[in-house]
């Protein structure tokens, strides 16, 4: 079936207001000038050998250094989206989970506006680069067992049908870096950020998944919400600081049409503002209180009801509401209905990822150690956090909290999420390729642990 271009193939257009607030300059030249507004020439990343002596600073443990190279070039986006085929549609969660704890969040970029367009792309279109012709699995990773991995140029296949070295996919990969670079100097002169789809150059070369607008939208806006969630979530694992720096990053290049909304997702438990009218005490033209008679069917008012302890309760209730930095908030601003779903919902959460034995003897170890630690959890993490699972399921969650655990050196903690990670339906199989996902960006940031990966090879 072949497919409008239009639907692929931005064209360089902004509105009035911004074309008129910047200078007259001539289009430019590139192919790839739909990516990019007027008067920002683009240079092209091309693709970088990956031979290239990469020079990247030493991690120990959860120190982390600065590293004085791009981290993630053509070759390794599409080793980390192609090389483990139970985890292409899901790679880039797992890859943005490990790119916050090991403080690479300016590589985020790069992973959303390619799988942007890399999930706007058939997977059967491409053979599987870890089997060989016959359908034999041939790559293991050397990190974790003896074997070594074949090169997959040295079967007779073309560059079409292996992922890993086709040049259209190549050339995506370049791109979306590419356009990432630039979205982050659209975002500081103010303009609104077009979309980001697959080069009218070469888009009809790539076996692609739609053929209308409308879901290439919903896919993406689902590729940018999950990548939002993924991020969040790292806060209770990874710290604030770097959810903060890698949301506000996201937000940068991501699309104006998929950014996120003014309100938040979350079904909140408090409602700053939002006080019921009988809090507010009126007055009339002589300024006294206004009341209002309520007597019962005999025609007496009870000592509750009369107009003296209902102005007194009022005048109470006016005590009762105390500002904060979000607003005004009283006991009625409080949804008592939400905070009980939300610890029902992590209570559940809870008792799926640890099984009966171990799950008494953890919150034990846990209150123990301090009370406040438990509380905070289970309260704060696991109910509102963690459990809310209206964009990632409980399946991604569990993934990006082990993708999370694995280059922090936490094994107590690593064992318990890998194993819960399978009580809530992530196979072995899909374990062990994010593993190797995850080694793989830990080994180009440097990251290493006091023990080496024996035990972590041996979950």
């Amino acid at each position: 079936m072949k497919i409008s271009s239009s639907i692929y193939y931005y064209s360089n257009k902004f509105s009035r207001s911004t074309q008129k607030s910047r200078p007259r300059v001539e289009p430019c030249p590139s192919p790839h000038h739909h990516l990019l507004s007027k008067g920002y020439p683009d240079k092209p990343q091309t693709a970088h050998s990956t031979n290239q002596t990469h020079n990247f600073a030493t991690r120990s443990g959860s120190t982390l250094k600065p590293t004085t190279m791009a981290l993630l070039t053509p070759e390794r986006l599409l080793k980390i989206s192609y090389s483990y085929p139970l985890l292409l549609n899901s790679w880039y969660l797992v890859a943005c989970a490990c790119l916050t704890v090991v403080n690479e969040v300016d590589e985020i970029p790069k992973v959303l506006h390619f799988a942007l367009r890399q999930q706007l792309v058939r997977s059967d279109g491409f053979a599987d680069p870890n089997k060989d012709i016959g359908g034999n699995s041939r790559i293991t990773d050397s990190r974790i067992t003896d074997s070594r991995i074949t090169d997959s140029r040295s079967e007779s296949r073309s560059d079409l049908e292996n992922p890993l070295t086709n040049k259209y996919l190549l050339q995506l990969a370049s791109d979306s870096i590419s356009s990432a670079a630039k979205y982050q100097d659209l975002t500081t002169v103010g303009v609104k950020l077009p979309d980001v789809l697959i080069p009218y150059g070469y888009y009809e070369k790539l076996p692609l998944k739609f053929n209308s607008s409308e879901d290439i939208h919903n896919v993406q806006f689902g590729v940018a919400s999950k990548l939002r969630e993924v991020i969040l979530k790292c806060s209770a694992l990874a710290g604030l600081p770097k959810t903060i720096n890698g949301l506000m990053l996201l937000r940068g290049v991501t699309p104006s049409s998929i950014q996120p909304g003014d309100r938040p997702l979350r079904p909140p438990t408090v409602l700053p503002g939002r006080l019921r009218s009988s809090v507010i005490v009126g007055e009339d033209a002589e300024g006294t209180l206004e009341s209002e008679e309520v007597s019962d069917d005999s025609g007496e008012y009870s000592e509750a009801e009369t107009p003296r302890s209902s102005l007194k309760s009022k005048s109470r209730a006016i005590f009762d509401v105390i500002d904060t930095i979000d607003g005004p908030i009283s006991p009625s601003s409080i949804s008592t209905h939400q905070i009980q779903a939300d610890l029902a919902r992590g209570s559940d959460f809870w008792n799926t990822i640890y099984s009966n034995k171990i799950n008494t003897r953890v919150r034990r170890q846990m209150f123990v150690a301090y009370p406040d630690l438990w509380t905070h959890a289970f309260q704060h993490v696991y109910a509102p956090l963690l459990s809310f699972t209206d964009i990632l399921s409980a399946r991604e969650t569990s993934m990006c909290v082990v993708a999370c655990l694995i280059p922090q050196d936490v094994l107590p903690q690593l064992k318990g999420h890998w194993k819960g990670a399978q009580n809530v339906g992530v196979s072995k199989e899909e374990l062990d390729q994010l593993r190797s996902l995850v080694l793989d960006i830990c080994e180009w940031s440097g990251v290493k642990w006091k023990e080496g990966l024996g035990k972590i090879s041996k979950l």
